[in-house]
């Protein structure tokens, strides 16, 4: 039994979310330690006729303005401890396997949004995404992710569920929500409420009053200044299918648990991806941690509205993370 219990941790806790866990001033799921586990080195053998799509090469630095957090890497949620404490500060929880609590939306689309902007791409009506979470390069699917978007003129909803599966499934089943809430405005998303819980148990909200230009984040009840067009870490991933290039890059103002950064994405180029619907010609985009060795590569299809159909993420010890959509279905709207 502690062999299982060993490999287990060796195995999950390298394993990454809009999610939505982060470091640095980011956000952090709660219950995460500050040291990680000894690491159990293995070697498995894998089925060679269907190789994983290549590391990510490392594009050049990207200019401009200082991003001091990583971006939040969804999948590697799937190896953190079990949040207790958080939870238990927070006082929002429920029986494991229960319900999620939904948060009430409150509209706020009669608040201008001073530096939204008008752009040619369409934010989907609806999309569901499905992906597949796999270890590094090495093609071992560890995770799924599921993700639903639907919308009408005034308000949408975004919902990602992950879930262990396969070997890592074998030792631990975890399972992790997020879902943001909030507006349809000139620009695209503006988030009324957010949150994440992990295996039925509520553990981190975010609530934005556009009207006082501030958000407040739980547990902590941490006051976040507002800027315009800041998003969540799971609308973030929406977002982005509809900002306008700045130059050769996309700057998305995020709410961490305690401030607003700015995560900027350098254009890498344009490249085709194997999903679900076949190989699909995507414009890849590179961010860099200012601060460490932590990446998020994110390719946008063009023929699917822009959706992210791969997500690749490196964290600060290096370990890597590939997030494959196998499968994509969307409703198209009309252009924001």
């Amino acid at each position: 039994m502690n062999s299982h219990r060993s490999l287990l941790f060796a195995l999950l806790i390298s394993v990454v979310a809009h999610a939505i866990a982060v470091t640095g001033t980011g956000w952090r799921l709660p219950g995460e330690a500050d040291g990680a586990p000894p690491r159990l080195d293995a070697t498995l053998a894998l089925p060679t006729e269907d190789q994983p799509p290549p590391r990510p090469g490392k594009p050049r630095r990207a200019r401009g303005a200082a991003i001091r957090a990583p971006l939040p890497a969804t999948a590697m949620a799937l190896t953190e401890p079990v949040a207790t404490e958080a939870a238990a500060e927070l006082g929002s929880s429920v029986e494991a396997g229960a319900a999620v609590e939904e948060p009430a939306l409150v509209a706020n689309a009669d608040i201008p949004v001073a530096a939204a902007k008008t752009v040619g791409r369409r934010l989907p009506y609806a999309f569901k995404l499905h992906y597949r979470i796999s270890l590094g390069d090495s093609g071992l699917v560890i995770g799924i992710a599921a993700e639903e978007f639907s919308r009408d003129e005034r308000s949408y909803r975004m919902r990602s569920v992950l879930e262990t599966t396969g070997i890592a499934r074998l030792f631990k089943s975890i399972q992790m929500v997020y879902q943001s809430d909030g507006d349809v405005v000139d620009g695209g998303l503006r988030p009324v409420a957010f949150h994440i819980a992990r295996d039925g148990l509520t553990t981190e909200r975010a609530r934005f009053d556009w009207a006082k230009m501030q958000a407040v984040v739980s547990p902590s009840e941490r006051q976040v200044v507002l800027e315009a067009g800041a998003q969540d870490i799971l609308s973030l991933f929406c977002q982005l299918s509809v900002l306008p290039f700045d130059g050769d890059r996309i700057i998305v103002p995020v709410v961490t648990r305690k401030r607003v950064e700015h995560y900027e994405f350098v254009m890498v180029g344009k490249e085709d991806v194997d999903t679900g619907r076949g190989k699909l010609s995507a414009v890849h985009f590179h961010y860099q941690d200012a601060d460490g060795p932590a990446t998020t590569d994110v390719w946008l299809a063009p023929s699917v509205a822009h959706l992210p159909v791969r997500i690749y993420m490196v964290d600060q010890k290096g370990d890597a993370y590939d997030q494959t959509a196998d499968s994509i279905e969307f409703q198209e709207g009309e252009a924001h």
